[in-house]
């Protein structure tokens, strides 16, 4: 049986000795944690505490109309005599009377405009007023100084700008951006904009233009016509747009109004699918109308297209394919027949030497 010495009693009692003092140390530590949390706290509660006073009584300091003074307190037996408790003469009544009438009169007048036009705060006396006071005195430093105009390249910046009016040196907070917006889309040739402000004195104008797929010679004079059918106004000068020619229709064309004639329809079928195909779209220059009808297109070098019947997006295809592959017999005046679905014929002006192309 193994003996216990002195040494092996000290090693025995050591230990515990060691882990109840880590534990008091720990408990320390904690106690001094919990103090610095609990410190933190209330210097934050004290902070908060003093800029809540200090808000109110700013507060407090921009309402107009109220006074801190303490009134005396009167007693009213009719609506023309007032009596001030004291023994004051009847000058220093009628002083003291017309003071209070001036005072009753403001706290009227404040009282009407606080029960429409206040703030819910924690003592419900701030008035709105108060937000537009800010606004104004904000709105000095953000006024317009520059409006930027971008997507506009067939309308000049000016007319969108007239329509607007004059923004310069106006609040930046005071602009109704939806009126804006209305102001310039009422221009024919604008499809959609949009109407931003950039602190601190900027507007930005966003346009998305409206651009002609083709021009109808109306009365003499070229009238553009949007995808969507839609008559365009004038462009602005010098703006050049490479679109076939619309040239035998009769009508009258009002800018604003929606294409309604079915030969103009048609047209803008046969002008969609071209622009789809740049071959094409590049080598026809001309939609010839005639009635409700298209009677021919004129391509390059004067050569002559007769459109068939069925769809165009099929006739634009077997147009595209002879392009691609024998371009090279349109060197001279040809006619060129697509009323066949599936192939082409080509012939001279004389309706002589007639090839039969077929479509690959």
């Amino acid at each position: 049986m193994r003996k216990s010495t002195s040494k092996n009693r000290s090693r025995k009692h050591s230990k515990p000795k060691a882990k109840k003092r880590s534990q008091t140390a720990t408990t320390a530590y904690g106690s001094r944690k919990k103090r610095k949390i609990g410190r933190k706290i209330l210097l934050v509660a004290i902070l908060v505490w003093l800029i809540t006073i200090a808000v109110k009584q700013s507060i407090k300091a921009l309402i107009p109309g109220k006074s801190n003074q303490p009134v005396a307190e009167a007693t009213v037996i009719d609506d023309s005599t007032t009596f001030i408790p004291g023994n004051e003469t009847d000058k220093e009544i009628k002083e003291i009377d017309d003071r209070l009438i001036i005072e009753a009169d403001s706290i009227i007048q404040y009282s009407a405009m606080d029960s429409t036009d206040s703030l819910q705060t924690n003592d419900n006396t701030a008035p709105r007023s108060l937000r537009r006071e800010l606004k104004s005195f904000f709105s000095g430093f953000f006024e317009v100084d520059e409006v930027l105009i971008t997507g506009a390249h067939s309308i000049s910046p000016d007319t969108l700008s007239a329509l607007m009016g004059d923004l310069i040196g106006k609040p930046l907070f005071d602009l109704d951006l939806i009126d804006l917006s209305a102001r310039v889309e009422s221009h024919l040739r604008v499809k959609e904009a949009t109407v931003q402000t950039q602190l601190p004195d900027k507007v930005i104008v966003k346009v998305k233009e409206r651009y002609e797929i083709l021009f109808v010679i109306s009365e003499g004079k070229p009238i553009g016509i949007d995808i969507e059918g839609k008559i365009l106004s004038e462009p602005k000068p010098g703006w050049l747009v490479d679109v076939p020619v619309v040239t035998g229709f009769s009508g009258e064309l009002a800018p604003g109004r929606d294409v309604k004639e079915a030969c103009l329809h048609t047209s803008l079928n046969w002008a969609a699918e071209m622009a789809n195909t740049p071959l094409v779209d590049c080598w026809i220059s001309e939609i010839h109308v005639q009635g409700s009808d298209i009677q021919w297109l004129r391509g390059g070098n004067g050569n002559i297209i007769y459109p068939g019947e069925h769809k165009i997006i099929a006739q634009v295809a077997t147009l595209n394919t002879f392009l691609k592959r024998d371009a090279g017999k349109l060197e001279d005046r040809k006619i060129v027949d697509l009323r066949f679905p599936g192939f082409l014929i080509l012939k001279d002006n004389d309706e002589g030497n007639i090839d039969k192309i077929s479509e690959s």
